[in-house]
C-alpha cells in the first residue's frame, strides 16, 4: 500500500471517529460542567496515561475518580475489554464450526445480526441466530425478546453437521 493510500485510510478512520469522540466529550461536559478544552484535555490525558478511550472515560465515570483510584479503574476496563474479546472470538469459532463459514464471513454475519436485532455475541450463539436469514432475524429476535423462543421450533441439527444453505424452505445440512 502506498503512502498516499495509508494516509487516506487513516484520515477516513479519523473522520469516522471524530463525531463519536465529540459525542463523548459533550457527554463529559454535561456531567462535569467543564468547558470543551478542559474535557478534551483530561480525556486525552487519561488516554495517554491509562490507555482509556473516550467512551470508557465517560461510561466508567473516570472524570469523578480520585487520582489514586484511576489506575485500578483502568485495569478493570482493560479486563472487561479482554473478556469481551474472548467472548467474541468464542462466538465466531462456534459459528464457524456450526456453519462452515470462514471467520470473516461469520464475523460479518454476526455484526449484521447485531445491526438488525441488537443481539450480543453470546445471544447470537445462544439462540443460534446463524440459522436465520437477515430478512427473518428481526421477527425472530422480537419473538425471542417476548419470551416465546420455544415457538420458533428451532431445528435440531444432527450432531457434527454444518449448514450448507438457508432458505425460506428450511435449512439444509452437509
Amino acid at each position: 500500500m502506498g503512502l498516499f493510500n495509508w494516509i487516506s485510510k487513516k484520515t477516513k478512520a479519523e473522520e469516522i471517529k471524530a463525531p463519536k469522540a465529540d459525542k463523548w466529550i459533550q457527554s463529559v461536559i454535561e456531567k462535569t460542567g467543564w468547558d470543551h478544552a478542559t474535557a478534551k484535555a483530561r480525556m486525552d490525558e487519561a488516554k495517554e496515561k491509562h490507555d482509556i478511550g473516550y467512551a470508557d472515560y465517560f461510561r466508567s465515570g473516570f472524570y469523578d475518580l480520585p487520582e489514586e483510584k484511576k489506575a485500578q479503574a483502568a485495569e478493570k476496563i482493560r479486563q472487561r475489554h479482554k473478556k469481551n474479546q474472548e467472548r467474541k472470538e468464542h462466538c465466531i469459532k462456534v459459528t464457524v464450526e456450526n456453519t462452515g463459514w470462514t471467520e470473516q464471513k461469520a464475523e460479518k454475519e454476526i455484526r449484521n445480526a447485531k445491526k438488525l436485532t441488537g443481539a450480543k455475541y453470546a445471544e447470537y450463539e445462544k439462540y443460534t441466530l446463524w440459522n436465520y436469514t437477515p430478512e427473518q432475524l428481526p421477527a425472530v429476535w422480537k419473538t425471542i425478546k417476548e419470551g416465546n423462543e420455544a415457538s420458533l421450533n428451532m431445528p435440531e441439527r444432527p450432531f457434527g453437521t454444518k449448514i450448507s444453505s438457508i432458505s425460506d424452505e428450511g435449512i439444509e445440512y452437509f
